[in-house]
């Protein structure tokens, strides 16, 4: 499964490469669907207006979900052999989604260093872990055991979740483009920076998984509630053990100010074309930083905290990146047909596009065999888009407006010190419309 996730996210990530150097501003798919829908009339921007209305609550549930685990690996320390208490779970969390949140308000180098040494500190672990695999694969290792005892053939919902658990770890691969327009030489840079990057952490990942195969047999494995831990306290012994939640805890609040910084991105584009409340493109005046939308963001996250799954969460949230990621794959081809003269300095082979597509829908499609078990999580697509779909009607084409929205607005923007800027993707549109 990290295999084939890996291969999932190299070919997601050449059909991103092509999109970024094609179309450098920020909102990375937002953008995409938006160009590719304008020669299509007045409702091309419906796709674009449901992807950014989808990301406006599906990545603070990804932000709650890297906060639930951060608490849960945490509070391992002072819970060590019970479930840590409800009300302690959830002020962790909040505690660390505020914190994320705040060092991205105040200065985009001060979180950019912080992401540069956490970053470092993930690494330098994983590469410890993968130098033991190698020293003890000498002295006897459990690669080549036989099934674990109690494994039975999964289904294909199984396969299906397994799948999903693999892709969101691997997320972020398309990053770079929610932040293209600030990207220095983009058509040469996005497509090296993804290909790049998606390979060293497709290896790394995997041989981080061998060395844990070659340690600990299957059974530990699958029983373990954390592999990492558990290989930690029978090489390192138990004193790293006790270490490690505080590490795996540091790692994910790196992965956690990375995510504010480009999710935050795509709000701020959306609002700037309407699709999303005006005030959320406001930018601070001093920094830059789009503050409201970042602080919109973290109060979502905060509310998702109450539902207190985090398989639940990642199971909703990759099922909608799956419909998203076919529909930016569609976008791709569009792109294609209304601007085929425009410069691409990186073009991805066809097939490699159509076997993306084709995945993206199989994995939807495996889900879909047991649908008992993700009822839940497709009522809740279902709900979003529907929603979507209304409010799109009633904000974007009938401009509905409430005064007390545009007074809180203001209100907004003098608490926060922000201001309007330009806007790249009107840009953007021109270009649209010259290659037509």
């Amino acid at each position: 499964m990290w295999t084939l996730g890996g291969l999932n996210a190299f070919i997601g990530g050449l059909c991103a490469a092509e999109m970024g150097a094609l179309l450098p501003a920020s909102g990375g798919d937002y953008a995409f669907f938006l160009a590719a829908g304008k020669p299509y009339g007045e409702y091309g921007d419906v796709p674009a207006f449901l992807f950014a209305w989808t990301l406006f609550f599906m990545d603070p549930a990804t932000t709650t979900i890297q906060g639930l685990t951060f608490s849960a690996y945490v509070l391992s320390l002072p819970y060590p052999n019970c479930a840590p208490p409800y009300e302690v779970k959830v002020l962790v969390t909040c505690l660390f989604i505020t914190f994320a949140t705040a060092v991205n308000c105040f200065s985009v180098k001060t979180s950019t260093k912080v992401q540069d040494v956490l970053s470092g500190l993930k690494c330098a672990f994983l590469y410890a872990v993968i130098v033991t695999g190698v020293i003890y694969s000498f002295h006897g290792n459990h690669i080549w055991d036989s099934q674990s005892s109690g494994s039975v053939p999964p289904s294909t919902g199984d396969l299906a979740s397994a799948m999903y658990s693999a892709l969101y770890c691997y997320g972020g691969w398309n990053a770079i483009n929610c932040v293209a327009e600030e990207v220095k030489n983009p058509g040469r840079n996005i497509p090296i920076a993804i290909a790049v990057s998606v390979v060293i952490t497709v290896i790394i990942y995997l041989l981080t998984n061998l060395a844990f195969f070659v340690v600990l047999d299957t059974d530990t494995i699958a029983n373990a509630d954390a592999v990492a831990v558990t290989f930690v306290r029978a090489t390192w012994g138990q004193g790293m053990a006790h270490v490690m939640p505080l590490v795996i805890g540091l790692t994910v609040f790196g992965t956690t100010c990375a995510n504010v910084v480009t999710s935050s991105r795509i709000f701020f584009a959306a609002s700037r074309q309407g699709h999303l409340a005006r005030v959320m493109s406001y930018v601070h005046v001093d920094s830059s930083v789009p503050l409201i939308a970042m602080v919109v963001r973290c109060l979502l996250s905060l509310a998702f905290t109450l539902v207190g799954s985090v398989h639940f969460l990642i199971e909703v949230s990759i099922l909608l990146g799956n419909v998203l990621d076919a529909a930016s794959v569609a976008s791709l081809f569009l792109l294609r047909r209304s601007m085929p003269d425009a410069p691409r300095p990186y073009r991805v082979p066809t097939i490699i596009a159509v076997l993306r597509l084709i995945v993206c829908l199989a994995l939807s499609a495996m889900t879909l065999v047991q649908v008992r078990r993700y009822a839940y999580q497709y009522a809740l697509v279902a709900i979003e888009f529907a929603t979507g779909a209304v409010c799109y009607y009633l904000f974007v084409r009938k401009k509905f407006r409430l005064r007390v929205c545009e007074r809180l607005a203001v209100f907004l923007q003098k608490c926060f010190k922000s201001a309007p800027c330009s806007n790249e993707l009107d840009m953007l549109d021109e270009s649209v419309v010259e290659w037509k």
